[in-house]
């Protein structure tokens, strides 16, 4: 409907996202993904409404420059030799993180 689509725009604009430049992965129950593939892609990541989201061989550098946002996740693990801090900044509404080497 058209009310969803503006309410979708509305989001969007709030977060402050060029949707070409970023790729939105939403609405997974379980998705695990790697610093490598993060990578490959080349564009900024928005992961939203994800019961569990497995993030590997995740840094600095990769947070910086690929992860745009995550948001509305249920169960968040995080791997890898990343700063808490900056990582928890980038996200928002996540019920359980746990980070590990």
């Amino acid at each position: 409907s058209s009310a969803q689509g503006i309410e979708e725009l509305s989001k969007s604009f709030q977060l402050g996202i060029n949707e070409s430049n970023v790729i939105i992965i939403e609405n997974i129950k379980d998705i695990n993904l790697n610093g490598e593939e993060i990578i490959k892609e080349n564009k900024r990541i928005l992961l939203r409404d994800i019961d569990v989201l497995k993030l590997n061989g995740i840094t600095d550098e990769i947070l910086d420059k690929y992860i745009e946002r995550i948001i509305n996740v249920k169960e968040l693990q995080v791997k890898g030799s990343v700063s808490k801090i900056k990582f928890l900044s980038k996200c928002a509404n996540i019920l359980k993180v746990s980070f590990s080497e």
